[in-house]
């Protein structure tokens, strides 16, 4: 590894977590020790994206990719390969890059050909995954219920103008 990479490592974490990280240059060899850290970085940052002020389906993209990360830190070994290979796409989504272009992917002679928009990242998907998928069901639910924006803003612990703009998405 490069000589600077105990202190790259300290560098990234403390940037995003301050003083908590404060000395663990040490730790960058350890895998477990990194996955942790990684894990309190993701689950800093799914807080923070739940602020962004962004239309529900870009929301929805940037939180399915989050939840992969954290999916992925969550296994007994980390594979930093996908990690990375997702943290480029949290970061694309974060761009605000439209859909995949649908290329396909590698498959067994016989089976018929899938693309990768196919197999992980249809709407349905972010919808199922993430918070702000749940929020629109939920509201929906709310307004069949007869409530209003304001009540499903109180509900929801969030503010009137969050609901509406989900609202005016479904």
């Amino acid at each position: 590894m490069d000589t600077g990479y105990e202190m790259l490592f300290e560098r990234t974490v403390r940037s995003f977590l301050d003083d908590k990280a404060y000395n663990i240059a040490g730790q960058a060899h350890n895998e477990r020790a990194r996955r942790e850290w990684y894990r309190k970085i993701l689950k800093m940052v799914s807080k923070r994206i739940d602020l962004i002020d962004a239309n529900a389906t870009h929301k929805e993209r940037i939180e399915f990719w989050c939840g992969r990360l954290l999916d992925l830190t969550s296994q007994k070994r980390l594979d930093e390969q996908s990690f990375l290979l997702y943290l480029l796409l949290l970061v694309r989504a974060l761009l605000g890059y439209p859909g995949f272009a649908a290329p396909a992917y590698f498959r067994p002679p016989g089976e018929p050909p899938k693309t990768f928009d196919d197999a992980e990242t249809s709407q349905e998907t972010y919808d199922k995954k993430s918070v702000t998928g749940i929020r629109r069901r939920l509201i929906a639910q709310l307004r069949a219920e007869n409530l209003n924006d304001f009540q499903i803003a109180l509900v929801l612990n969030t503010t009137e103008y969050r609901v509406k703009r989900l609202r005016s998405e479904l």
